[in-house]
């Protein structure tokens, strides 16, 4: 059953069956390569190279072949799946095996077009492929091929460009990418790879760092520095593992970095990350560059002013760089007593602050900005290598706003940026009605009797998260399910919101974008709490309105004071 040749025919069986036409010579040759044992099977390239077909004809044969088998199967196909998807097809249909060969059926379609005898390996087929070019380039195709001229444009895999001189890599890696269905190039060199980039534009580039004639962080570095390549998002793939070698990767514009030997699964979720960041800095450029009837006044964008505090140049450097480039207005201070002396005479928006200095700590600067009348509303980033619980604690204690880990990625530096200045204006609008005369004074809720929902498929979440937040004198109301939580939230309107993400009825993204539009809900702060680690999963989390971003397994402590600071912004 699991023979090539068994499971090509049956796969021509099935689509002539449901549509009425059969494959062609290439789309055989694409599918016995796919069907081939993993450790001799093929790239599309090496494919194309030894056919003597282009690889962007073979890519996109290839496209179109799974995108016909996912239609006539029901199931989504890709080169890494087929061989399993159709093996689990032919088990429900007994009765076209015999003596574990296919029967093929005659006479199923009135009107089937006669087709080249099936080849039984694949060099027969490319024979068969290369006699029947000449017809197929004239227009004389088979259903199948005539849909593909029609479709083509319709199918627009991801681009990925490898970059790696060393061919046992880089075939690796682009198996993994086609078996995901992504339309991968190669370049053996940092010079090839600036050229094939020019060229073709990927949405995506995996870098190599060592190679002969030029080290990825300076092909890196020419990318950024090119119009036309700058905003590729480009992931280095390397056996260096220091953390100055991550370092400088993310200095010179890198998205993410993957140690060699990597994790298959690692390398596809990293991609799939990236990509999806792409897509949504796409959207956003489009939306900016959309016309409006009447100017927008939006100052957490493009005339914020942002302090930057930190004693290493190369760090200061890094970061105006990429803000400046977003249009902020940068100023810089090296030290403590140089931050707070600026802080007074600028008065910026918001200020990321370094903790190790020389001077001074980074908790101290922040304890006499919040002490002083005239900077203690401007929310305050800590931007540090200290990962421990109790440094973030301490951050959130003295008046931080929120905490980034060096070495940080510079979009989640940027949406945090945006998260903080986008709850400045709300503060100011607030306080400006708040000054407002009123008839009757507000009354403004204490954190001590503050109102919390927590939203959680697990019941044992439920009851720990309970057991701690009651001790400490919040009200509780409790929700298993998203719908749920829309329901209590409307009828208790919370103080703040603890919410998880994966839940089965609804995504915690989908819940949270819900209460941001209702006009009742959409000032409560969502604090999400989740076991999702990656960049993308807290980009997309602030990116639909929450306040902040916990991971599982939570810090007790940590969650306090992050609550606490939420609850002192909104109230």
């Amino acid at each position: 059953m699991s023979d090539c040749q068994t499971l090509l025919d049956f796969a021509d069986q099935l689509i002539e069956s449901n549509t009425g036409a059969v494959l062609s010579q290439i789309q055989r040759l694409v599918l016995m390569e796919a069907l081939t044992l993993r450790a001799k099977a093929k790239t599309y390239d090496q494919v194309a190279s030894e056919t003597g077909y282009s690889s962007g004809y073979i890519k996109a044969i290839a496209a179109e072949l799974w995108k016909l088998l996912s239609k006539v199967s029901g199931k989504k196909v890709t080169k890494g799946n087929v061989q399993t998807m159709l093996q689990q097809q032919l088990k429900h249909e007994p009765s076209l095996l015999q003596d574990g060969r296919l029967v093929v059926e005659t006479g199923m379609i009135p009107n089937r077009q006669p087709i080249i005898p099936k080849a039984t390996d694949v060099t027969a087929v490319v024979t068969a492929a290369k006699a029947t070019e000449i017809k197929e380039t004239n227009g004389n195709k088979t259903d199948v091929n005539q849909a593909e001229v029609k479709e083509k444009a319709t199918v627009i895999p991801s681009v990925i460009l490898v970059v790696d001189d060393q061919p046992n890599i880089m075939n690796l890696l682009t198996s993994i990418m086609e078996q995901d269905e992504y339309e991968v190039w190669q370049a053996s060199s940092g010079a090839e790879g600036l050229q094939m980039a020019a060229k073709v534009l990927p949405d995506l580039i995996l870098l190599d760092v060592n190679m002969p004639d030029m080290d990825g962080y300076t092909v890196c570095q020419q990318l950024k520095a090119d119009p036309q390549t700058t905003a590729i998002p480009i992931i280095f793939v390397s056996a260096l593992d220091e953390s100055w070698d991550k370092v400088k990767g993310f200095s010179v514009g890198g998205s993410d970095y993957i140690t060699k030997p990597f994790n298959t699964l690692e390398v596809i979720v990293r991609i799939e990350d990236q990509l999806k960041i792409r897509q949504i800095q796409d959207q956003m450029l489009k939306a900016d560059q959309a016309p409006t009837d009447s100017p927008q006044s939006k100052p957490s964008s493009a005339k914020a002013v942002i302090l930057m505090v930190d004693d290493e140049p190369k760090n200061l450097a890094l970061l105006t760089d990429v803000l400046e480039q977003e249009g902020y207005e940068i100023w810089q201070a090296d030290s403590g007593a140089e931050a707070l002396r600026v802080a007074g005479m600028v008065l910026p928006d918001l200020i990321l602050l370094d903790i190790n200095m020389p001077d001074m700590q980074g908790y101290d600067v922040c304890q006499q900005l919040k002490a002083n009348a005239k900077t203690k509303l401007i929310p305050v980033i800590f931007v540090s290598a200290l990962d421990e619980t109790w440094d973030k604690v301490k951050a959130f204690s003295v008046g931080g706003s929120d905490y980034i880990t060096k070495p940080f990625n510079t979009l989640e530096v940027i949406v945090r940026i945006e998260n903080q200045l986008e709850i400045r204006q709300i503060q100011d609008q607030m306080l400006k009605a708040d000054q407002a005369p009123t008839d009757s004074p507000q009354p403004t809720p204490s954190s001590a009797k503050a109102v919390i929902l927590m939203v959680d498929d697990e019941p044992k979440n439920l009851a720990l998260l309970t057991d701690v937040l009651e001790h400490d004198g919040y009200e509780i109301w409790q929700a298993d399910s998203g719908s749920e939580a829309l329901r209590v939230a409307g009828m208790v309107l919370p103080d703040l919101i603890l919410l998880d993400i994966n839940m089965p009825d609804m995504q915690g993204y989908d819940v949270c974008q819900q209460l941001k539009a209702n006009a009742k809900t959409k000032l409560i702060p969502v604090i999400f709490v989740s076991a999702l680690d990656e960049t993308w999963d807290k980009v997309k989390a602030f990116s639909v309105g929450g306040s902040d971003y916990i991971n599982k397994p939570i810090q007790i402590v940590e969650l306090m004071a992050r609550m606490k600071h939420q609850l002192q912004i909104w109230h």
